[in-house]
């Protein structure tokens, strides 16, 4: 059976040395992806605030789990999946909640 050919980061790097740094490095986007909405004006403080503080809570517990354990790239992925739901509800309630002058 020939090879498809796709290259993987387990097939680069079977040590598994890079998995945790590009992991970190995929949640440290996070930061400035979030806070797009605020920086062109579709959302307000209540979001920029709460967006912020959800995704540096979701680096740093990236950053917490640095040991290279079978279920670490599992758990990552529920973590990010309980971030996206907080988040976009903090950008519907930034647009129901009038902004205090």
């Amino acid at each position: 059976m020939a090879s498809p050919g796709v290259r993987i980061l387990p097939t680069i790097d079977p040590e598994r040395q890079a998995d945790g740094r590009h992991a970190l490095g995929w949640c440290l986007l996070l930061v400035p992806v979030t806070s797009f909405p605020s920086a062109l004006g579709m959302a307000g403080t209540l979001y920029a605030v709460g967006a912020l503080g959800l995704t540096l809570a979701f680096v740093a517990r990236r950053s917490a789990s640095q040991e290279r354990r079978p279920t670490a790239g599992a758990e990552l992925f529920l973590t990010s999946d309980r971030l996206a739901f907080p988040v976009l509800t903090l950008l519907v309630a930034d647009r129901l909640v009038p902004e205090q002058p």
